[in-house]
């Protein structure tokens, strides 16, 4: 009887004993992969972001309700899609801090960027100062060179000075999207591939149609214009005798005497200014230690 108890009660233990191993071997295979996958996100670059705050902070006010989850949603569809945040803040005031400076450390200290590079851009609209600054990170630095953000900032500051602030939000995401989308390409916009370089739709076909239309237009101003000279022309008596020219003319006296010659010289010289290919992205390092490009001025 004293047997058959410690049989049972070992045959209990081998169980539970088992059963805990199998559930040990479940738990550590579980957390073995999500550290896998998490490395394999980490690897690619290609994480979600955990930033803290929307990709839209209108504390200036400056959209309706409407027009922020417009917006909101603009700027959360090209994020998503590019791997790289395009932000936008409003402030009234920039609280003693200089518009470049507050630009970087609001995308720095609230968690906006994918990958470790932390890829994007933020453009920053102080209506107390009338001031505005775009800063770049990551991937956003190479997208939007110095070329590509003044180019940017004429598209959008017009309707920003002219007060159409839904407009120019909506201009400056869309600018965005289309450098990110070249730079991706392995080819940013720049100074030696400027916006136009590439085929934006002039094809081959319609350059040879520009053409025949230009020669057409010129071929009928010219012929015109012969026209014209042909008919003033009509009013002139044809003359068949150099009799006829020499009439009123009565020559008394020739002679030929030398004066003087007068030789000028000029010398031709070629220009020195030569154009370097330039070209990039300013940087520079904000308070996080982050390294910024950018642009900033008044609207």
């Amino acid at each position: 009887m004293i047997v058959r108890k410690n049989e049972d009660r070992l045959r209990f233990l081998k169980r539970h004993v088992r059963l805990f191993i199998c559930t040990l071997l479940v738990v550590t295979m579980t957390l073995g992969l999500s550290m896998v996958a998490l490395a394999a996100d980490e690897a690619s670059g290609e994480q979600t972001n955990t930033n803290w705050l929307p990709r839209l902070v209108d504390n200036a006010d400056l959209l309706s309700n409407e027009e922020e989850q417009s917006l909101l949603a603009q700027l959360d569809e090209i994020s998503e899609r590019q791997q790289c945040d395009v932000v936008i803040v409003t402030v009234d005031s920039l609280d003693g801090k200089e518009v470049v400076a507050y630009a970087d450390d609001f995308y720095d200290y609230n968690g906006y960027g994918f990958g470790q590079d932390r890829d994007g851009v933020l453009l920053l609209v102080c209506m107390g100062e009338r001031e505005y600054a775009i800063s770049t990170t990551g991937f956003g630095i190479d997208a939007l060179t110095d070329y590509g953000l003044a180019y940017i900032e004429d598209q959008f500051l017009p309707d920003l000075s002219g007060g159409n602030y839904s407009k120019s939000f909506g201009i400056f995401a869309n600018c965005c999207d289309q450098f990110i989308a070249q730079a991706k390409t392995g080819t940013p916009y720049d100074t030696n591939y400027e916006v136009g370089d590439a085929n934006d739709g002039i094809s081959f076909f319609k350059i040879i149609k520009y053409l025949l239309i230009s020669c057409v237009i010129g071929f009928v101003i010219a012929l015109i214009m012969a026209t014209v000279k042909k008919s003033s022309l009509k009013t002139v008596a044809k003359k068949t005798q150099a009799a006829e020219y020499m009439k009123d003319f009565n020559l008394t006296r020739k002679h030929d005497q030398y004066i003087r010659s007068n030789t000028t010289s000029n010398t031709v010289s070629k220009s020195s200014e030569t154009r370097s290919g330039g070209g990039g992205s300013s940087t520079h390092v904000g308070s996080s230690g982050a390294s910024h490009g950018g642009s900033s001025g008044k609207f």
